[in-house]
């Protein structure tokens, strides 16, 4: 794989963040919104997961003249915010913005979620971020094969950081 590919297909799989929504319907309404909005991130603050959403949230208040909040409900990869708006009032009013893997990804990973993916739906791109892979400079790796080898070759050497759950 070419490291493009691998830029483009990372752009497009892991970061792109988006809103969604159990229930467009309210959006439809002529006096929407009427009341709070409440945009849940399922991941902690700081990363751009919790970034984004704060920036649109402070321009939609400015538009609506309506409160927008966010709520930052985190833990199993994403999946119990997933399961606060999934199985919430579909009203308009409460919405995720998450990366993809909540809706597309965790129905995989995951023997059984306490919400159907199924049931929210994509409203908007808020943006794109690239994921990379960071080693020391003195590390014996300098590309992704070469990592795979030595990791394999050397398990207990080995370790990484991540901001969500991992193995």
């Amino acid at each position: 794989m070419t490291r493009r590919f691998l830029v483009r297909l990372s752009l497009f799989v892991f970061v792109s963040t988006a809103v969604y929504s159990s229930s467009v319907k309210a959006a439809e309404e002529a006096n929407y919104p009427s009341q709070t909005i409440k945009i849940i991130v399922p991941f902690s603050a700081g990363g751009t997961a919790d970034a984004l959403p704060r920036l649109l949230a402070e321009k939609l208040r400015q538009k609506w003249g309506q409160p927008v909040i966010i709520e930052n409900k985190t833990g199993a990869g994403g999946n119990i915010g997933a399961e606060a708006v999934a199985n919430n009032t579909p009203d308009g009013y409460t919405l995720l913005a998450s990366p993809p893997g909540p809706i597309a990804i965790n129905e995989g990973l995951y023997k059984k979620l306490s919400f159907r993916p199924s049931d929210l739906m994509p409203i908007t791109l808020l943006g794109t971020a690239p994921n990379v892979i960071d080693v020391r400079t003195d590390f014996p790796a300098k590309t992704v094969r070469e990592l795979i080898d030595y990791a394999k070759a050397n398990p207990e050497k080995v370790t990484f950081a991540s901001q969500g759950a991992s193995r």
